[in-house]
């Protein structure tokens, strides 16, 4: 009796030591994965400026000339080349006008009187803000209605 009651304590302590083993295996891989996530983020983090100085100057760019168009198509084509690497990266855009501010995701750096939207909706995006995952890589930053 006392063997019998030694195995089946052995192949309890046997049991949970397995099921911790696979709990820290599984603690471990979601534990890469999210190093993977934050380390591509940090990567990625200053090619956003780039993007940004594209965007910014694409609105300035007015060509009068063929010879200027076709620099603004070359110019164009790269900027759409980095939104596509972006793209295929997993990085998405948040921060969209019209929709409801969220602190997790937005960051207001104005306000505006308005009675034509709901309190706390986005007015205007003054710089896109970008997600890989359920990382926030960067903010939003917006214009945010009160009334």
């Amino acid at each position: 009796m006392v063997a019998t009651g030694g195995v089946r304590e052995a192949q309890e302590r046997l049991q949970r030591l397995q099921a911790d083993f696979d709990n820290f295996k599984r603690r471990a891989s979601a534990e890469r994965e999210q190093l993977v996530v934050r380390v591509k983020a940090d990567a990625l983090r200053p090619i956003l400026a780039v993007a940004d100085n594209f965007e910014r100057a694409a609105i300035q760019i007015k060509p009068k000339t063929d010879g200027e168009r076709a620099v603004q198509d070359a110019y164009q084509t790269v900027y759409n080349e980095l939104k596509e690497f972006l793209k295929k990266e997993g990085l998405q855009e948040v921060g969209v006008e019209g929709e409801a501010f969220d602190p997790n995701q937005h960051e207001a750096v104005m306000r505006e009187d308005r009675n034509d939207v709901d309190d706390g909706t986005v007015t205007g995006v003054f710089q896109r803000g970008y997600r890989l995952g359920e990382v926030l890589v960067r903010p939003a930053l917006v214009k945010v209605a009160y009334n």
